[in-house]
């Protein structure tokens, strides 16, 4: 996991949210928008990575959350104007959810579902933004909601892997610190 990241952080898709409008807005566009996004993908494996960590029902709860209120916060890019900061702060989110590794007391059921649940916000905002008037949101909300459900389940599989591992205290404060170093990149890059 941690070369992944390290990888990732040098890779040249970085921000799904260049500004260059897709070719097309379809169900595969919502689909592959978080995946080709290297912000937006670490953020999403961190919900489920996180969700792991707290255990229980947790592990369906916390990703749950961040999806509905990303939707939410989709019609809200989609139908206002708001366009302050997005971008430093889904950078800012990979910042928070590595810090949020390396201090595992900060792992509360209620401080993790309002820490998500802003950061879902803001993400929601950004693919509303994004998402042109003449296509039907609903096609790629759905493309955008299942491929983010499909990364946290990766997510929380690389969680319950890294949980089974005898230094999986040591391997997540790795974790934790590469998703600092790579979400500062991320924010350095993004004002």
């Amino acid at each position: 996991m941690n070369y992944l990241l390290i990888i990732a952080l040098f890779s040249l898709t970085t921000f799904a949210h260049s500004g260059a409008p897709p070719k097309s807005f379809g169900f595969m566009e919502g689909m592959t928008h978080p995946v080709v996004s290297l912000d937006h993908l670490l953020a999403m494996l961190c919900v489920g990575m996180i969700s792991s960590r707290i255990g229980g029902k947790a592990i369906w709860q916390v990703p749950s959350c961040f999806v509905l209120i990303m939707a939410l916060g989709c019609v809200i890019g989609f139908y206002g104007t708001i366009n302050l900061l997005i971008e430093p702060i889904i950078s800012l989110s990979v910042i928070v959810f590595g810090v949020l590794f390396l201090v595992p007391r900060f792992l509360t059921l209620t401080a993790t579902f309002v820490t998500v649940g802003l950061f879902a916000l803001v993400h929601g905002v950004a693919h509303g933004i994004e998402m042109p008037i003449f296509v039907l949101p609903e096609i790629y909300i759905a493309g955008f909601m299942i491929s983010t459900i499909a990364i946290h389940i990766a997510g929380v599989g690389i969680g319950e892997l890294i949980n089974k591992l005898p230094k999986a205290v040591r391997i997540t404060q790795m974790t934790g610190g590469l998703l600092i170093i790579s979400g500062t990149v991320l924010l350095i890059n993004a004002v």
